[in-house]
């Protein structure tokens, strides 16, 4: 069971694709913006300064947690301004949010994309995230009121991007490690702070590595590397594998890196969600981009288990059948049942859906969620208190043409037992 809690409505930029930012043709704002204002390089209009509220253009690259109050925090990115933002969801369905980063008088600082967020054991917010302008991995850690941001430093040469499809998680000593995408050499690495106050960066060692990487994603990417870490702060890392297009797992259960190969694809883990059992071991929700399903791997008993969770074939009163893409902007989450919940897009008919696994083995059929206008962007899920948390982005258009976003917030049950059977 689940329940809709809100919408959030506003103007964005935004495009339903992940393409990159392309220069325009013309030039902007010609003529300049008065006071107050200043150029959205995406429709080339002079807009209102930053209100000091939730701004109209936010969702994409969005992150959440749970805190110790049940309230959910979340990261994202708005393109209309270049910003970072953190925010919360108020107990009447309304939102708070700060800038953290890129507040400039220009968007000459285009900051917070594949925004990771998580919460320390004393609910402080932590986010790594990419700077777009400088190539670069970023973090933001708060401490009472004050935000501090730092550039994570690296060996290599000051020009080489790095940072790309981060994902963030804090272990036991509340210090952050940070995977993500090293786009000039093509290598996975990790960097973590350690106790010392130092930044240590490891490369993860890859197979079959490709020495002609083109040395660009050739655009935005989607969420492509999930960590998680277990009880004893171990490293594990979903990635889809940007050489071959494999989707695979690498962890340290003894010295070293171990990678293993979960799907060979040739086209999955386009989007990619990572999460604990009750068991400890690592789970992930996949998209399969070349056969269009959603796809769920998981650690049993020391066998790895693959399923097509939904195949997107649909059949029709005449026997005939067709197959339509579904599982991107997937999360995946476990409640107290120690059960796997799925939230996703529908890719054909843009609604957000939720599968919800079976004790066993296998997946309940697929229902929607939500279904107004166009739903199931950028989703995250996580288990609160009491319940999942979860929030999605919806799509339309203005009078004028503009992308309008909806931030919905949803809650699901999440078993009637905190003692979760695991499989």
């Amino acid at each position: 069971m689940y329940t809709r809690l809100f919408g959030y409505l506003g103007t964005a930029a935004f495009i339903l694709t992940l393409s990159g930012c392309a220069e325009p043709a013309v030039k902007l704002c010609e003529g300049g913006c008065p006071d107050g204002q200043i150029c959205d390089i995406e429709t080339n209009r002079c807009i209102e300064w930053r209100p000091p509220e939730c701004p109209k253009d936010m969702g994409r690259y969005m992150s959440l947690a749970v805190d110790s109050e049940d309230q959910v925090v979340f990261s994202t990115y708005t393109r209309r301004y270049g910003d970072l933002i953190v925010g919360r969801v108020l107990s009447d369905g309304s939102m708070d949010c700060e800038y953290v980063d890129g507040i400039t008088a220009t968007r000459d600082d285009d900051v917070g994309l594949y925004s990771s967020l998580a919460l320390d054991m004393f609910d402080r917010p932590h986010v790594a995230y990419f700077d777009r302008t400088n190539g670069k991995l970023k973090y933001a850690k708060k401490s009472g009121e004050e935000w501090t941001i730092v550039t994570i430093p690296h060996a290599t040469a000051e020009d080489d991007i790095r940072g790309r499809a981060s994902s963030l998680a804090i272990d036991s000593e509340m210090l952050p490690h940070i995977a993500y995408w090293d786009e000039t050499s093509g290598d996975l690495e990790l960097v973590k702070k350690v106790p010392e106050g130092r930044w240590a960066v490891e490369r993860i060692p890859l197979e079959n590595r490709r020495e002609d990487w083109p040395k660009t994603f050739g655009g935005e990417v989607g969420r492509i590397v999930a960590l998680v870490l277990d009880s004893k702060d171990r490293e594990w890392i979903a990635f889809r594998d940007m050489h071959n297009g494999s989707l695979k797992v690498a962890g340290r259960p003894g010295d070293g890196w171990t990678v293993l190969e979960v799907d060979p694809g040739t086209d999955v883990g386009s989007w990619v969600s990572a999460a604990l059992d009750s068991d400890g071991n690592a789970a992930i929700a996949y998209h399969d981009r070349k056969n269009g399903t959603l796809n769920y791997a998981s650690n049993q008993d020391g066998t790895l288990k693959r399923l097509v969770v939904d195949d997107g074939i649909i059949t029709f009163e005449n026997g005939a059948q067709h197959r339509r893409p579904v599982g991107q902007h997937c999360s995946l989450a476990f409640g107290f049942d120690g059960l796997p919940r799925i939230i996703y897009l529908d890719g054909a008919t843009l609604d957000l859906k939720l599968v919800v696994g079976i004790k066993g083995n296998g997946f309940e059929d697929p229902q929607i969620i939500d279904d107004v206008g166009t739903i199931g962007f950028f989703s995250d899920i996580k288990l609160g208190l009491n319940q999942l948390q979860a929030l999605s982005c919806r799509y339309s258009r203005d009078n004028q043409g503009d992308l309008v976003v909806d931030l919905a917030a949803y809650q699901f049950e999440a078993g009637i037992s905190k003692l979760g059977g695991g499989w």
